[in-house]
């Protein structure tokens, strides 16, 4: 509190106004004014004191909610509480996820992992006191990770929603990071694109909690989760973060305990994960050069089901700008594409005319048209625009769409006698 009301000063400081929106044009000044090196600085600390306040609420507002609950209770109907067992030393008591009394932690080094997993599926938060415990009596994870501490860590992240409240407990409690070392540099970093309405690591875990609700689209759902996870761990570092976070994925995946082939998979969804809307937003689907790109990057079907998935929930955890109705339908179309080429269906290499009758029966007479739909719920509009062919003539289109200020998301153009028809 005493942080935000400092940023708070330093705002009023430089904008000589009374405001409380710390704005983009105001953030550089803002952190120089503090002696911080950046902007990106000043937003990390203005998330960690946010976050911590945040998470300082929940914690007593549970309590709250607990206290009051028991007290309303009648006496006639008061009992002691029970504990319902969960998972190996681990027990649910009072609506929380506490330790069994003869659980050792410091004997049981994935104590703290299975508690956090229990505590996910169950839909129950990590009691304050244990979480405490876990942190101060832990053993450090071996490395490489065994079987049983990597499933529960999958069973950590394969549990949507409720995954997120205890990660941010564990983030919180400095867990994470201990798990996950690399974790520290995406830790409150913001995002400086409009599309993102999270910082970088809320984001990786809101996209964990997207896919696990498309774990049925593919045959390793656990790839799916930690490539969701690792994602954009590469934006901690300089340079692309897609390349830089391929290498990061590739350390981490070993140190989790997978297999060779599994390190190479998650590595390249790491390196991938943008090729898919990429592509489809910005290149010709019709044409056979595009999907046999995207094929042999991909590889496999395999790894095409995992890219799929991970795009839907990248997008989707980014906001709702970023998984509109119409990205949702190229990015389909292109791994409808690539899965029939993966499989041998060859592209004949001519683009079939998607002309319609009534603009080719106007195309044949060297009638000029243009007709304009109504734009659908994704606010995007078809021009089809009949006229004569000549030179020049898709360049004089393209000028008065953009007289109008209309952004082109798509075009194709067909000859059909000695008319042209552009859509």
């Amino acid at each position: 509190r005493g942080w935000l009301l400092t940023v708070r000063d330093a705002l009023h400081r430089t904008t000589r106004r009374r405001s409380d929106r710390l704005l983009l044009q105001e953030q550089d000044e803002v952190a120089d004014l503090l002696g911080l090196l950046d902007a990106d600085a000043l937003l990390r600390r203005v998330s960690e004191a946010g976050r911590a306040i945040a998470h300082a609420s929940d914690v007593t507002w549970r309590s709250v909610e607990r206290a009051l609950a028991a007290r309303s209770r009648r006496p006639r109907l008061r009992r002691k509480p029970t504990r319902r067992p969960l998972a190996e030393g681990v027990v649910e008591h009072e609506r929380e996820v506490v330790l069994a009394r003869e659980a050792d932690i410091a004997d049981d080094v994935g104590l703290a992992m299975r508690a956090s997993a229990a505590a996910t599926q169950a839909g129950l938060p990590l009691a304050v006191s244990t979480m405490e415990r876990l942190v101060a009596e832990t053993p450090d994870l071996p490395v490489p990770w065994p079987a049983s501490i990597r499933e529960d860590f999958v069973r950590l992240l394969g549990a949507g929603a409720d995954s997120v409240s205890v990660w941010e407990d564990l983030e919180a409690a400095g867990m994470v990071v201990r798990w996950l070392p690399d974790w520290e540099r995406i830790r409150h970093r913001p995002q400086r694109t409009p599309i993102h309405r999270h910082t970088v690591d809320r984001h990786s875990i809101e996209a964990v909690a997207e896919a696990a609700a498309l774990t049925r689209r593919v045959e390793r759902p656990d790839l799916l989760l930690v490539a969701a996870l690792l994602h954009d761990i590469g934006k901690g570092w300089p340079g692309d973060h897609s390349s830089t976070g391929a290498v990061i994925a590739q350390t981490l995946a070993g140190r989790m305990g997978f297999d060779d082939d599994d390190v190479e998979t998650l590595s390249e969804l790491v390196r991938l994960h943008l090729l898919l809307p990429t592509v489809a937003t910005s290149r010709d689907l019709e044409d056979p050069a595009t999907v046999t790109m995207v094929a042999d990057l991909v590889g496999t079907t395999h790894r095409l089901d995992l890219l799929a998935a991970l795009t839907e929930a990248d997008a989707r955890a980014a906001g709702p700008a970023a998984w509109t109705p119409w990205r949702a339908s190229l990015v389909r179309d292109l791994v409808t594409r690539v899965r029939g080429h993966l499989a041998g269906h060859r592209p004949t290499g001519e683009r079939s005319s998607t002309v319609e009758p009534w603009a080719r029966t106007l195309a044949t007479s060297g009638a000029f048209d243009v007709m304009v739909s109504a734009p659908d719920l994704d606010h995007v509009a078809k021009v089809t625009v009949v006229a004569p062919d000549r030179v020049g003539l898709l360049a004089a289109v393209a000028g008065v769409l953009t007289l109008h200020r209309l952004e082109v998301r798509g075009a194709s153009v067909d000859t059909v006698s000695d008319s042209a028809v552009q859509v």
